[in-house]
């Protein structure tokens, strides 16, 4: 995977050698709201 604290490659080359978007590794997915938690519980019963 991407290494950030590697000094030889930046984590632009990185990304580009795991053909990667940058944005992809700096993504940090979101949790479901406890709306959307509630609604997909009731949806399960």
């Amino acid at each position: 995977m991407v290494e950030p604290a590697n000094s030889d490659l930046s984590i632009g080359k990185q990304c580009k050698l795991l053909s990667i978007s940058r944005s992809s590794f700096y993504y940090q997915p979101k949790g479901e709201t406890a709306l959307n938690l509630m609604l997909m519980r009731q949806i399960d019963e």
